[in-house]
Formats: structure tokens, sequence, C-alpha cells
């Protein structure tokens, strides 16, 4: 019987178990991955957020608050990619490219454009919004295996999610994003689900949580061992029609 995140985290902090810990990293690497990318727009810098990642994973003493993982993770690529933006010369770059999202030749937006804008969005959701759209749609559950994790009814999985998706495009609105842009390709737009993963990455994050394991309290920052930049950018995206919400997949 395959865990939840809530029982593989606890065995994490309870125990040092660093099966638990592999477990989680095989779940939501390609997600902390591609959340960097989105935002970064640089495979090398994705992948060292992407340790940076765990390594603050490893490094929080208490993860009792943390309701959804995939969430907290989501939450921690997005804000350590933003932080690099800032401290680099390309934070003007993109600030750049976002005063010009809606004056392209025909009006369109370029998808890779908006990706950091949504998943900027995506973390301004109320947490009862935030954790369905992440599950579903970067990481690829059905509306009832999240309904089964958080205890609720698969109905109301598909409500949230839904309200979740406006309250995304009122956001947009109010940055401009959507003012040449039709609502619908934006509702049946790309949202990158989950990748498989390289063996590399994880064999590299398995070594660490190895590492970690059998009470070992603290870790050097940077302690990860780093996979090539060719291993990840392999990865590639595979988008996922956002028009499953209404359906409820």
């Amino acid at each position: 019987m395959e865990l939840s995140d809530r029982q593989l985290l606890t065995n994490w902090r309870t125990r040092r178990d660093a099966h638990a810990f592999q477990a989680i990293v095989k779940r939501h690497a390609a997600m902390v991955f591609h959340t960097a990318l989105r935002i970064l727009n640089n495979p090398a810098d994705a992948e060292d957020t992407t340790q940076q990642c765990f390594e603050k994973l490893v490094t929080t003493r208490e993860t009792s608050h943390i309701e959804s993982l995939g969430a907290w993770l989501h939450g921690m690529s997005t804000k350590l990619s933003l932080m690099h933006i800032r401290t680099s010369s390309r934070r003007s770059q993109r600030e750049e490219h976002y005063a010009e999202i809606s004056n392209t030749v025909d009006g369109t937006p370029e998808w890779q454009e908006i990706y950091p804008i949504i998943d900027e969005a995506i973390q301004s959701l109320d947490e009862q919004y935030r954790i369905p759209i992440i599950a579903h749609f970067l990481e690829g559950q059905s509306h009832a295996e999240i309904a089964k994790e958080i205890d609720t009814s698969r109905s109301t999985i598909t409500t949230r999610i839904n309200q979740g998706i406006l309250q995304i495009e009122a956001t947009l609105k109010k940055k401009n994003i959507l003012s040449a842009v039709a609502l619908a390709p934006l509702l049946t737009g790309q949202l990158t689900h989950a990748a498989a993963v390289e063996t590399s990455l994880l064999t590299s994050l398995g070594k660490f949580a190895l590492a970690q394991g059998h009470g070992v309290p603290t870790i050097a920052q940077g302690a990860i061992t780093k996979t090539t930049t060719g291993a990840l950018a392999k990865w590639g995206t595979a988008a996922v029609l956002v028009t499953t919400a209404v359906i409820g997949v």
C-alpha cells in the first residue's frame, strides 16, 4: 500500500526515515523542477532551485504545519525562483517581458511569458483552492484522489478547482495579462504536468536522503550532489488541459 504524503512526512520527521524522504523526492521532484523552470527559464538555475527546495525541507525543524507537501514544495520553488530573479540581472529583463506581453504582433502573448505569473497567482490563492490546483494540474492527481487525500468529497474538490481557476483568471486580468487574450485559451491552457524524473536526479537526491537519515539533524547548504544540466533539460514539459477541471477527471 502506497503511503500518503502525510505518512511519509511523519516517518521522515519522527524517524529520519531516508526511504520516506526518497519516496517524497520521487513523487514531487519533477513538479518542483518544472515550477522553477517555468519561472527562471534556465535549466541550470532550475536544477539548483530544486536542490535547495529539498534542502529546505530537511532543515525545516517543524513540519507538522504542512497541510499539503506538494503545495508547500510548489510554494518553496516559486519563492526561491523569484528570489533568484530579484537578486539577478534578469529581474529587469523579466519585467520588460511582462510589459511587452500585451503588445505582441498578433496580440497573443507567449505562454512561456505567462507561466511565471500563473505560478505566482497560484501561490496567492487560499489554501483550500491552492492545494487541489497544485495536486491536479501540476502533479496529475484526479479529483477523486485529491478528495481521498484530504478527506472531503470529490464534488467539493471539483468546485474548489473551478473556483481557483476563476481566481487565477481574475488575478491575470488585474495585471492586464488577459487584455489581449481570449479566456478560453487560458482555461484550456498549458500548466505543466509532472514529467518522469531522470534517474540521475533521483539518485542524487536519494543519496542525500540516505546521508540525512537515522537522526542526523543538520546539513551543509548545497550538500546535494549536482546533476548535469543536460539530464534535467531532457525532461521537457508536458502540457495538460485545464478543461479537465470542468469535467473533474
